[in-house]
């Protein structure tokens, strides 16, 4: 009996060790002052694959990975809705994008706002879309050569900076697409 219980003690520990090291090496972490993240910050985790170092695109660049172009056309940030009462949580911000994507592939491509883009900030913390009503949405299915234009609403904290897009949707194991906001 004393084997079984040391074994199922020892995985506790292992399991709780695994916990802290996930809590401490900065990917549950949106804030770059170190603080943990809480659910209102949309962290979105790291990915757990390396990647190459993809150099960011600027504002207006027709950038290509796996298929897919996209161009950033514009950025308003901070967004504002003109709506008093709808405006960003204290000490956070909106950031709007105006992205076009193309696909240049001989086959339909899925896109989904929660699932492929992301901003990312000069800590590396990641920011999934926020959800905004009454802007048009980029989710669905995009034909072989057709072309969707969209805006997507990022909630990050006021302090972020060094701000970049990011585009995963193309097949499994292209490179990301990166545009510098500014």
């Amino acid at each position: 009996m004393r084997p079984a219980r040391a074994l199922a003690g020892g995985t506790v520990v292992l399991v709780v060790g695994l916990g802290a090291l996930v809590l401490t090496n900065g990917d549950d972490d949106a804030s770059p002052t170190g603080t943990p993240a809480t659910a209102d910050e949309t962290d979105v985790p790291a990915p757990t694959t390396p990647r190459r170092h993809v150099t960011p695109g600027a504002i207006g660049d027709r950038l290509v990975s796996g298929g897919v172009q996209l161009v950033l056309q514009g950025v308003d940030d901070p967004f504002t809705t003109g709506d008093p009462v709808l405006t960003a949580p204290a000490g956070r911000r909106w950031v709007a994008t105006d992205v076009e994507v193309t696909n240049l592939s001989p086959a339909p491509v899925t896109l989904s706002s929660q699932g492929h883009f992301l901003l990312r900030d000069v800590t590396d913390a990641r920011y999934a879309t926020a959800a905004g009503g009454g802007v048009p949405a980029v989710d669905g299915v995009l034909p072989a050569g057709a072309t969707r234009r969209a805006n997507l609403v990022f909630e990050v904290p006021e302090d972020a900076r060094d701000l970049r897009l990011s585009f995963n949707g193309g097949p499994v194991g292209s490179d990301p697409i990166l545009v510098s906001l500014g």
